[in-house]
């Protein structure tokens, strides 16, 4: 940290000496003193390091490197870039998922974590590859989570049916943060899911609606036919209050 502040140019090799430091906190430290002596120079290799360690406790991550979300998003954004470029080949050669010229799955969901957590936004278009129903879980939900603004609805809308009930707990809570008066119903369909959390997430989203006034929406749930839907939004709405827009 005291390099860091110094700004000294010269503390540079050592301090890239240490960047593979297998103690989590000091490389954190490590990489925050390497931008602050040169935001551009560093953030490439920080990046790449941030990607290798995945066991990092990305909420301190995210805090000590705040500062600097904005020069990590370019080799960021690179990578990601490079996922898709894989992704795109792939297809286009007919390959199956597991063949090796594609993109690491684990490798993807852990820079989806971290591109979270440094606020990165990428385009849509850029993330809709994995926003089909055929791709991995936990990619799916990475890929949701990182969505920003209307234009990702109408993959979120996609998804509401699928499978995996985890997939539909984030479209939930991606529909309650993107959504717009059109997807009230969709939030009806969730709230009636066989599973807590879908439900849970959906009374959540209706609670917090600015399309739709509290006692419309209190009405519109008590004609739901399923009690479990019923129950769940009115526990939600006593958690909740209503909004004043």
């Amino acid at each position: 940290m005291c390099l860091g502040y110094l700004r000294d140019e010269s503390a540079w090799p050592l301090l890239v000496s240490r960047l593979d430091d297998v103690r989590n906190s000091v490389f954190i430290y490590v990489a925050w003193a390497l931008l602050q002596l040169s935001p551009e120079r560093a953030s490439p290799i920080v990046v790449d390091q941030l990607l290798r360690r995945r066991d990092l406790n990305v909420l301190q991550a995210s805090t000590v490197l705040r500062p600097f979300r904005r020069v990590l998003h370019e080799p960021l954004l690179l990578q990601l870039s490079l996922h898709l470029s894989l992704h795109v080949a792939r297809a286009s050669t007919n390959e199956a998922p597991g063949e090796p010229s594609g993109t690491d799955p684990a490798a993807l969901a852990w820079l989806f974590r971290l591109g979270l957590a440094l606020g990165l936004t990428p385009t849509v278009d850029t993330l809709r590859p994995w926003l089909q129903a055929d791709q991995p879980m936990d990619l799916i939900i990475g890929a949701m989570r990182l969505l920003q603004g209307p234009e990702g609805l109408e993959p979120v809308r996609a998804l509401a049916n699928h499978p995996d009930w985890q997939v539909r707990t984030q479209v939930a809570v991606a529909l309650g943060r993107l959504g717009d008066s059109n997807d009230v119903d969709l939030l009806m369909q969730l709230l009636m899911d066989s599973q807590w959390w879908v439900r849970y997430r959906a009374a959540q989203s209706l609670a917090t609606t600015p399309f739709v006034d509290r006692a419309a929406m209190q009405a519109r749930v008590s004609s739901l036919p399923d009690r479990y839907a019923r129950d769940m939004a009115h526990q939600v709405f006593l958690e909740i209050p209503a909004p004043s827009w």
